[in-house]
C-alpha cells in the first residue's frame, strides 16, 4: 500500500501480511502507530533520508522490530521512504519445529513486552530488496512466500551496535519541546533559548543528522495540530476555522491556511468538509 506521509500514519493489519511504503513529502515529527492483533511489526529506511525512532538514528541496512499498538516518536526527513511490514498471525505460521525464528522472537519477546526498540543489522541486503520487489509488484503477494522471505531476513541478522549521539538526543529533546508547545515558538531563536542552546548550533544539529531546518519540522507539527484540532472540532459549528486556529495560539491564519494546503494538498476547508461528509 503506497502512500505519502501527510499528519499522523496509522497503519492497520488485516491480511495475513500486511506491507505499508511511505515517502516523506515534508520533513516532520510524528506519532506513528501501527495496529496488528500479534507481536511484531518490523521495518526498515531507504538509505534516500534519514528516520530517528524513538531517539535511535536507523541507518540503511538496519531492521528494527516493535510491538504493535503502542505510539512511537517517528522524525522523518524529507525523501525518506519507509518500509513497514506486519504478520497478522504470527504463531500459526511459524511451525513449531521452526526453531531459528521461534528462538529469535523469544529473544525478542522482553523487549517488545517493555516498549523497547529492538534494531538489528541486515547480513543479507539482497534479501530486503526482494521482499520490496514482491511487494512493489503485486498488489496481493504471496503471503507464504513473504513470510520465508521474512524469516530469513530476521533470522540472518544480527544485534546491531549503538553508540548514543548527543545530537540525536539534542533533537529529540527539541522535537518533543514543539511538539508539546508548537504555537508557542515564533521563532526558531526562541526554540533555541527554551533549549539552552544558539540558533546556529541547533540548526547545524538538524543539517547534521536530517537533512532539514528545524523550521520546517515546527511548522510541520503545526500543522499537524492543527488538523487534529480540525478533525476534533468538526462538529462545532459555532468554531470557525480562524477561531481553532486562534485558540491553538496561531497569530497568522492566511500563512497558516496557505501552508496547510501546500503540506496536505487541500485546504483545511476541505478537511473540514470532507469529515462531516
Amino acid at each position: 500500500m503506497p502512500g505519502l506521509f501527510r499528519g499522523e500514519r496509522t497503519l492497520v493489519v488485516t491480511r495475513e501480511i500486511t506491507g505499508l511504503k511511505s515517502t516523506a513529502n515534508l520533513a516532520y515529527m510524528q506519532k506513528a502507530t501501527l495496529l496488528c492483533p500479534k507481536k511484531c511489526i518490523f521495518g526498515f529506511a531507504s538509505a534516500q533520508g534519514t528516520l530517528l525512532l524513538n531517539g535511535r538514528k536507523i541507518t540503511k541496512n538496519e531492521i528494527f522490530i516493535l510491538r504493535a499498538n503502542i505510539p512511537y516518536d517517528m522524525v522523518i526527513s524529507k525523501h525518506l521512504s519507509l518500509f513497514t511490514f506486519a504478520i497478522n498471525d504470527i504463531d500459526s505460521n511459524i511451525s513449531k519445529n521452526d526453531e531459528t525464528m521461534n528462538t529469535l522472537l523469544r529473544e525478542h519477546e522482553p523487549l517488545l513486552t517493555n516498549n523497547k526498540l529492538s534494531v538489528r543489522t541486515i547480513t543479507q541486503p539482497h534479501l530486503r530488496d526482494l521482499l520490496v520487489k514482491k511487494f512493489n509488484e503485486s498488489e496481493d503477494p504471496n503471503a507464504q512466500s513473504l513470510l520465508e522471505l521474512t524469516k530469513r531476513i530476521l533470522s540472518s541478522s544480527t544485534d546491531s551496535v549503538y553508540r548514543p549521539n548527543s545530537r540525536n538526543n539534542l533533537l529529540l529533546r527539541t522535537l518533543r519541546l514543539m511538539q508539546a508547545q508548537p504555537f508557542t515558538y515564533r521563532k526558531i531563536s526562541d526554540v533555541a533559548l527554551a533549549c539552552h542552546i544558539s540558533q546556529r548550533g541547533l540548526e547545524k544539529a538538524f543539517e547534521d543528522v536530517l537533512t532539514g531546518s528545524p523550521g520546517e519540522y515546527l511548522k510541520a507539527i503545526q500543522l499537524n495540530r492543527y488538523r487534529a484540532a480540525i478533525i476534533q472540532n468538526a462538529g462545532n459549528d459555532k468554531l470557525s476555522l480562524a477561531d481553532i486556529a486562534a485558540q491553538l495560539g496561531a497569530v497568522n491564519y492566511s500563512r497558516l491556511s496557505k501552508d496547510y494546503k501546500s503540506f496536505f494538498e487541500e485546504l483545511p476547508s476541505n478537511t473540514r468538509k470532507n469529515i462531516e461528509t
